[in-house]
Parts: C-alpha cells; sequence; structure tokens
C-alpha cells in the first residue's frame, strides 16, 4: 500500500461477514480513513500493522455511539465519530489551507502546522435541533500547536451565526463571527482543539429590528452662547417608544451629569429642560437614542448614538451703579439705599415753636375819690371859663 494513504468520501455498508470495511495490511504505511459512513457491517476496521495505527476518526458508523468496539481490530483511531452521514469530504495533509469552498463551502487557512485538514457537509443535524438552521458542516484540523484557523462558510448573509457544538455541556454554542458582503461568506477564527470531531452550524438568525437615529435640534450641534438651564431637543422617531439621553462634560461620556438610561430610564419626550445651572463657558457634550420595547421585556431596540456638542454663554461683566457724588455699588439696590440714607441725614430737623406764655396782668384795684377832689377841679374849670370870657370882651372892645 502507498505511503500515507487517505480513503475520503465512501459509502460502504453489507460487507460480507468474512471481510471488514476496511483491512490495512501489515506492511502499510500510514492510513487516512475519514469522512466516510460505514454501515451494516459486521466488521468496521482491521489493522494488522504493529507500527502505524490508522487514523479512522469522522466516520460516520450508523450509529450516534461511534463504532462496535468488537467491529474494531488493531492499531486503530475510531475516536472523534461523526453524528450523521458526511458528503463532498476533502482532505489535505501536511497543508496550511484547504480550500474547499467550490465543493463543501468551506475554506481553513492559516492553520500553520497542522497535519490533517479535513472539512465536509453534514446530510442533517448531526446533534440536537438548532433553530434556523441553513448547513451543518464539520471541520477537522489536527496537529501539534496548530495556529487557530480561519474557517469561511460560503453561506448565509450579514445575520447569519455559526454555532459549534459542545460536546461538554451537550448544546449549540454561538461563536463570534463576521460576515463578508464582497467574498458572500461567513467567517470566524476557531480554536483548533475544537475542530478534532466538533460540528458546526450555520443558522440563519432573524433579521433585527431597527430604529433611526433622532435628529439634535436644540443646541444645534457646535452652538456657543447657549444659556446655563438648556431644554434639549431632537426630532421624533417613527416605531420608537422612547429615548435614551446623557449630558456630561467629556466626549466619553464618563460619569455623565444625565443619563437616561434603561427601563427606568426611558424618556417619552423629544425635548428635555436641564434645571441646574451650567457653567459659564464651558464645553459640554450630549447624545441621544431612540428605543422600543424593554431590557425586561427581551424586545429591547436601540438606534445608534447621535451626539453634540455646544458651549455656554461667557459670564457677563459685573455691574457697576454710581450716585451723583462719584460713589459705586454693585448692586442698584444698593445705590438705592445708599441713597435713601443720605437724603434722610441731609433733611433739616423739625422746627418746633413753643408759643410764649402770655400773662394778663390783672389792674389794680382802683381807690375811690374823696369829694373835695371833685369840688377842687370844679372850682379850677369855672375860673378858666371866667378867663377866657374876660379875654373875648377885651378884645371886643378895643
Amino acid at each position: 500500500m502507498p505511503e500515507d494513504t487517505v480513503i475520503v468520501n465512501n459509502n460502504i455498508t453489507d460487507t460480507d461477514e468474512d471481510y471488514y470495511a476496511l483491512n490495512v495490511a501489515d506492511d502499510a504505511d500510514y492510513v487516512f480513513f475519514l469522512f466516510n459512513n460505514i454501515t451494516g457491517n459486521e466488521g468496521n476496521v482491521y489493522n494488522a500493522n504493529t507500527s502505524y495505527e490508522v487514523n479512522a476518526s469522522h466516520n460516520w458508523w450508523g450509529s450516534a455511539d461511534g463504532p462496535a468496539a468488537d467491529s474494531i481490530d488493531g492499531d486503530v483511531d475510531s475516536s472523534s465519530y461523526l453524528g450523521a452521514t458526511v458528503t463532498n469530504a476533502v482532505v489535505a495533509l501536511d497543508e496550511d489551507d484547504l480550500d474547499a469552498s467550490g465543493t463543501v463551502g468551506v475554506k481553513v487557512t492559516g492553520a500553520t502546522d497542522a497535519d490533517i485538514i479535513g472539512v465536509a457537509n453534514y446530510s442533517g443535524n448531526p446533534q440536537e435541533a438548532i433553530s434556523d438552521s441553513l448547513a451543518f458542516y464539520d471541520v477537522y484540523v489536527c496537529g501539534t500547536d496548530v495556529a487557530d484557523p480561519s474557517v469561511k462558510f460560503y453561506a448565509g448573509n450579514g445575520y447569519t451565526a455559526i454555532s459549534a457544538w459542545s460536546s461538554t455541556t451537550d448544546i449549540w454554542v454561538e461563536q463570534a463571527s463576521s460576515f463578508s458582503a464582497f467574498g458572500g461568506y461567513v467567517y470566524a477564527t476557531i480554536d483548533f482543539t475544537l475542530l478534532e470531531g466538533t460540528p458546526i452550524a450555520l443558522v440563519d438568525a432573524p433579521v433585527a429590528a431597527t430604529l433611526a437615529a433622532p435628529v439634535l435640534l436644540s443646541p444645534a450641534v457646535g452652538s456657543e452662547d447657549v444659556v446655563l438651564s438648556p431644554t434639549f431637543a431632537w426630532s421624533a422617531v417613527a416605531g420608537a417608544d422612547a429615548y435614551y439621553l446623557q449630558l456630561a462634560d467629556n466626549a466619553a461620556f464618563v460619569l455623565p451629569m444625565v443619563k437616561l438610561e434603561g427601563d427606568l430610564g426611558q424618556w417619552p419626550a423629544t425635548a428635555y429642560v436641564y434645571a441646574a445651572d451650567l457653567d459659564y463657558l464651558s464645553v459640554y457634550y450630549w447624545r441621544v437614542k431612540a428605543v422600543s420595547g424593554s431590557v425586561g421585556g427581551g424586545d429591547l431596540v436601540e438606534s445608534a448614538w447621535v451626539s453634540g456638542v455646544f458651549t455656554t454663554v461667557d459670564e457677563p461683566a459685573a455691574e457697576v451703579w454710581m450716585s451723583d457724588d462719584g460713589l459705586t455699588f454693585d448692586t442698584r439696590a444698593e445705590l438705592e439705599a445708599y441713597l435713601a440714607e443720605r437724603a434722610a441725614a441731609e433733611q433739616p430737623a423739625d422746627i418746633v415753636i413753643n408759643p410764649p406764655d402770655v400773662i394778663v396782668p390783672l389792674p389794680a384795684e382802683t381807690p375811690i375819690t374823696p369829694a373835695w377832689i371833685y369840688a377842687i377841679i370844679g372850682v379850677g374849670a369855672l375860673l378858666v371859663i371866667a378867663v377866657i370870657v374876660l379875654i373875648v370882651r377885651t378884645r371886643r372892645v378895643a
């Protein structure tokens, strides 16, 4: 038998009880018996060679439990058996890459130091059911300290996911993957230790619901002289139930001053008033996204964040109030208080006129005039009259 014989892609069934599905002679070199469907045989593999082990892994033996122990004779590795029949298998020895994109729909690259690379299509699901499956594959990479390869599956679209079967937990485990629209394949870098008998499924994930991002209205992006208590406003988004909002003094939104997120933080309006005062002449960043559904309900859908930046007004110069005598005051109230105080000091004191006491003297007691006084007065009056008469008569005579 020639050196490094590879036997692949065969359906071997119901062989005669005197024969094995594979009989390896004692002088054979290394034999790879891979990706075959071997069922209904009394004997499956016989290896007469004591120098080389037959690699009979990754075959379908007609049972999920692998081949019957008594159907294997000699030094044979029949581990990592498959869970279902396979087709279109391709195997390469001592290669770093295997391009079977045209047959199996799989390309393995970067498997440095690999001894064997093999790929095949499963005819059906080899393990537990998985919803929305597109196709199932077996990717086999074996060696010592092999670099983790990139595996490309030429199927699916931007929503297709790659899942690998976990023999430890008996569940399908989604792998981190990407889609190349240009190449038309889903790809992932997979730990090569998972590629020693691990079925892989391509799952057509449902198209995720999407929401458009809102448009920031106020403050406009790059605005200056924004008031210290601004009103943030944005456009409504069709299909949105609410919005998330953040306001911070840094572009990374570390420790934001406003953080409306989560089910309790859903803001139902398209405007938000910041009640406190921001700092004068400072740069602030804000962002908004539209949301629908809820975290608790498991149906939360979010748009992308849309961000804006603005600068608040400069601090106004202090007002100076001056009185007519040249004194300055910080506020009008202080000026008015000073003027009132000065006016009070300059007003003259009230003039109080106290009228003098009016003293009316009482008349003295009038004494009683004696009678003889009146007699003298009367004699005096007669004498005066006599004199006057005498004078008048004398003038006439003359």
